[in-house]
């Protein structure tokens, strides 16, 4: 069991997308342990040691540091050594917090303007706590330095890895086909209070979660209209109409009514992409660039069994068409 966010992942967003304290939440490790399998204690053991409490994302207030012990902490532990003792297989988390009232950071450096506490609870932003994770050229929808560091070693000790992607936003999630001991992905987003009983059963083979996907994964999320629009932009004559100083403010939805999914189907038939493969994209706003679909972004379970999903055909042009081989791999 890799990854900090397998002992402290993520169950919902921010404001309405919060859960209640007031009734129990199935943790990630109580749903694999539910569905009776059985996990590595001293890797646990050894992120909640390193911290064990995720860092505030609310509507005021938001630390997006991405927590992961350094590669010395890891060795210094004797967690690789002690891991390929308890098993051959291994699971990778990866978590991305989100939701009502911040935007996710763009540049994963800036200065830090974060204090716990106050009226309404946190305020201000950090990037991160973690001097060596911060990175102008990255983003947080991509893996961090840290993670990079932690998903190289593992996919060179193990040959049999699965990566959960536990992150209600479409991440950049190429580096899946880079490493050939990923023998599948699963995207679970904010599974709420019981979800997470939901992965034990997956990964075992009593429900098999073959489904189309709600959502398209890009290799650069930079050329989409998305990352090129939005934000806080204001209105230059409503200064008569400012409540506290808080002056009117909008987003341009350039895709229309075809957001999501919708945009590339659309897009796609009208001959501005192509999805059969990273493609030209030049229109009036996103400017130029390429935009390419991993192939390996969710998996259908059955039994002890594992497919991952690939493009059936170079016709099969979006997600919700992906379908399974013909072979199957062993967990």
């Amino acid at each position: 069991m890799f990854g900090w966010s397998s002992t402290n992942p993520v169950y919902g967003g921010t404001g309405s997308g919060g859960l209640s304290d007031s009734y129990p939440t199935v943790s990630l490790l109580e749903g694999l342990s539910n569905a009776g399998i059985e996990y590595n204690t001293t890797i646990t053991d050894f992120y909640t040691e390193y911290r064990d409490t995720r860092p505030t994302v609310g509507m005021w207030g938001q630390d997006w540091t991405i927590p992961e012990p350094t590669m010395e902490e890891y060795d210094a532990a004797g967690i690789f050594e002690n891991a390929k003792e308890y098993s051959d297989t291994a699971l990778i988390v990866i978590s991305r917090s989100g939701g009502e009232g911040a935007d996710l950071p763009t540049s994963y450096d800036g200065e830090d303007t974060f204090e716990e506490g106050g009226t309404w609870g946190a305020s201000g932003v950090r990037i991160s706590s973690q001097t060596d994770d911060r990175d102008a050229s990255k983003h947080y929808l991509e893996l961090s330095n840290r993670e990079i560091a932690m998903v190289e070693r593992v996919t060179s000790e193990f040959d049999n890895v699965i990566v959960v992607i536990n992150a209600a936003n479409p991440m950049e999630l190429g580096w899946l086909d880079q490493y050939d001991s990923i023998k599948g992905a699963l995207v679970m987003a904010g599974p709420g209070q019981t979800g997470f009983n939901a992965l034990g059963e997956i990964l075992t083979g009593e429900v098999n979660p073959s489904a189309k996907m709600v959502d398209t994964y890009v290799y650069d999320l930079t050329q989409t209209p998305t990352w090129n629009n939005f934000g806080s932009m204001f209105y230059d004559n409503m200064d008569e109409f400012a409540v506290d100083g808080a002056v009117p403010f909008f987003v341009n939805y350039v895709e229309g009514i075809y957001v999501g999914y919708k945009f590339y189907e659309t897009a796609a038939a009208e001959g501005l992409i192509d999805c059969d493969g990273p493609a030209s994209i030049n229109n009036n706003f996103t400017g130029k660039g390429s935009i390419g679909f991993p192939a390996a972004v969710m998996i259908a379970a059955t039994g002890m069994w594992i497919w991952p999903m690939t493009s059936a055909s170079a016709s099969a042009r979006w997600p919700t068409r992906w379908a399974c081989p013909a072979g199957t791999l062993p967990l």
